[in-house]
């Protein structure tokens, strides 16, 4: 019995250079640099060196090309990672920099300064709520009626404990 031989042929993956460096040629570079700019593929094209009808034909062709969408794609992320850097740099460094007047005010005994800086931590934490504006502006103006249902509506949104409400209680009955 003879052994029957088979062809195989290989079957080679494009090399693809590293996207975190920049493409050999300086037209793809500065296409790829656009298009991580978020402008389309002719824009791109254009800004990069090719001009008219060429520019659209050119995004189009590049951007098939393993190589310049890789290198697009990691542009992309990298901005994009950097952004969120800076933001948390900037932002930490805010409530770093209010924590340090906080601090001196506090020493200089100023309370104004002290209690401005402790309300805008306190805001960017979410340590407070909106306030809620009850239904009357003007309590001179106002009947009976009116100030009772308010009064009513405080002590919902109060909830004070029962033992609290009983001790109110006696004190209006004179005890």
């Amino acid at each position: 019995m003879s052994e029957k031989s088979v062809k195989t042929r290989k079957v080679s993956t494009p090399y693809l250079p590293d996207p975190s460096r920049p493409l050999k040629k300086a037209k793809h570079e500065n296409f790829a640099l656009y298009m991580a700019d978020n402008k389309n593929q002719t824009q791109a094209a254009d800004l990069a060196g090719w001009h008219g009808t060429q520019a659209a034909t050119r995004g189009s062709e590049l951007m098939r090309r393993p190589d310049v969408a890789a290198r697009v794609a990691w542009l992309r992320q990298a901005s994009s990672t950097l952004a969120v850097r800076s933001v948390a740099v900037s932002k930490g460094w805010v409530l770093q920099e209010l924590r340090n007047n906080v601090i001196a005010a506090t020493l200089d005994g100023d309370r104004s300064s002290v209690n401005r800086g402790l309300e805008l931590i306190g805001k960017e934490l979410g340590m407070f709520v909106e306030r809620k504006v009850l239904g009357i502006q003007d309590l001179r103006k106002a009947s009976a009626e009116e100030i009772m249902g308010l009064l009513a509506e405080v002590d919902s949104q109060l909830a004070l404990p029962p033992g609290e409400q009983e001790i109110e209680a006696n004190v209006d009955k004179g005890e």
